[in-house]
């Protein structure tokens, strides 16, 4: 593991001093605690506890929480529970093995609408989210609140569990970012090419995806970087892709989106600082269809802590760029992301703001 974050073991800031006391309560729990006057030998189950003591000023200590999550639900089709709320609909979750992913982890989580809260043949837009570096495999679950509320909309979210910590298949790596994540945007391209074929085949859960509506993307921190690169350096066109959500990216490369996106940072964010999202922002060439959020006080893990707030902005931002229409009985969407009342984004609804900016590419233009 120290290997994937470029440091070595026994990192000379490594010792049990200094890591932090809520990560040695944790590890004292499972019976890994090191004697205070120890250095700490790590092992990949301690990484949290590494990556805080290696970065404390960059990452911030709830990143132990995926030390907390809990295992999946079955592999049949339940209906969620605490975050269905937000929309309408009852949400099933399937995972499925997918031969195109990365061998680290072929697993994929697949999040839709319930039949038994649906209309027969009632179908549904794509939308594939992609994790954040220490947020797949097992860890995946942390994202399961945001993304089940979005599904809870009406849209089939597939989550790729691959590359968690590392991609096996690919090693292309850039500079200042986690090893071996140049191309983890592939991942989310390949997902989306791969549930595309499920839909055409009419196979299970997959039947409910509308193959015409057009492929929303969305990320979280790495996650986050795979979806600027889907939308800025992939052949959106080729892969049908409509609209895109970047939430905190983590990058230092800065292609411009070429889709119509809506991008979330904070300023508590110590981790993917709110000038990476900046840069892209204000790259030539992205598309004029765009909001940047930059909301007071927002950390990293904003996704994790307000699951249902972040996915009623994703939801509003699919909404009115892969749906193309609101929907009968839906919430007003334009006035939520470009409205002027306390109900919208930029001025109240959200919370106080840094900075935040909507805008639609002038003479009726896409972008």
């Amino acid at each position: 593991f120290a290997r994937i974050l470029g440091v070595r073991m026994g990192h000379p800031r490594c010792t049990a001093e200094s890591i932090p006391a809520e990560a040695r309560r944790m590890l004292s729990k499972s019976g890994h605690a090191p004697p205070a006057s120890r250095r700490v030998t790590i092992a990949p189950a301690l990484a949290v506890a590494l990556a805080l003591c290696i970065f404390p000023a960059q990452i911030p200590r709830a990143a132990a929480v995926p030390l907390h999550v809990q295992e999946p639900r079955p592999r049949d089709a339940t209906p969620s529970g605490a975050h269905d709320s937000l929309g309408p609909f009852a949400v099933s979750h399937r995972i499925y093995t997918s031969p195109v992913m990365d061998s680290s982890d072929r697993r994929v989580d697949v999040f839709s609408p319930d039949p038994n809260s649906t209309k027969p043949g009632e179908t549904f837009p794509l939308i594939a989210f992609m994790h954040g570096f220490f947020g797949g495999g097992v860890f995946t679950t942390i994202y399961f609140p945001l993304v089940e509320a979005i599904a809870s909309f009406g849209y089939v979210v597939v989550v790729p569990r691959a590359c968690d910590v590392e991609c096996f298949d690919d090693k292309a790596s850039l500079p200042g970012d986690p090893l071996t994540f140049a191309h983890y945007y592939e991942q989310q391209l390949r997902v989306i090419d791969w549930a595309m074929e499920q839909a055409r085949a009419e196979f299970e859960v997959f039947t409910r995806v509308n193959v015409s509506a057009g492929v929303g993307i969305a990320g979280h921190s790495m996650g986050g970087q795979a979806t600027l690169f889907s939308a800025g350096l992939a052949k959106t066109s080729a892969y049908h892709i409509k609209a895109a959500v970047i939430l905190h990216p983590f990058t230092h490369s800065f292609p411009a989106p070429t889709v119509p996106f809506l991008a979330l940072t904070g300023t508590a964010d110590r981790l993917a600082w709110s000038w990476m999202t900046e840069s892209f922002f204000n790259k030539s060439g992205v598309c004029r269809t765009r909001a940047l959020v930059d909301k007071i006080g927002a950390k990293h893990l904003e996704p994790m802590e307000d699951p249902q707030g972040n996915a009623l902005l994703t939801v509003a931002w699919f909404r009115l760029f892969l749906d193309g229409a609101s929907r009968a009985g839906d919430k007003d969407w334009e006035n939520l992301i470009f409205g002027s009342s306390p109900q919208s984004m930029c001025h109240g609804g959200d919370g106080a703001m840094s900075r935040c900016l909507a805008e639609r590419a002038p003479d009726g233009r896409v972008c």
